[in-house]
């Protein structure tokens, strides 16, 4: 199976590959396509094996598709139980998302404040 079997956009296909991603693990290829579809999902894998990427890539395409909430409104919350897994999402989120979103963007706006914050 490749990513390109599992519904994301051509931009984050892009992504994937420049961030040299070859192939999906199996937490990626069952997650991804049920997070698109708004699934609930419980995903357990060992450390390393894509977890992160996993859900990162299809809120990625969510957010993307979609216009920036004028309200207060969240369209995501990840809640990690450490600042380290923090770091690591807000950085695999940044790793992906760069090569598709530009730097004044409100992913990008969150992603600066977010480093901030764990400094």
């Amino acid at each position: 199976m490749n990513f390109s079997d599992l519904g994301l956009s051509t931009d984050l296909l892009k992504a994937v590959q420049r961030a040299n991603y070859e192939s999906p693990y199996p937490i990626q290829i069952e997650a991804i396509p049920a997070i698109l579809d708004q699934k609930d999902l419980l995903g357990l894998a060992p450390t390393g094996s894509g977890k992160t990427a996993a859900y990162i890539l299809p809120i990625l395409q969510r957010l993307l598709s979609k216009k920036a909430p004028e309200d207060r409104f969240i369209p995501v919350l990840v809640i990690v139980p450490t600042r380290e897994l923090a770091v690591q999402v807000a950085e695999v989120t940044e790793n992906f998302s760069r090569f598709f979103c530009p730097e004044k963007s409100n992913l990008w706006q969150f992603l600066e404040e977010f480093r901030s914050i764990l400094k």
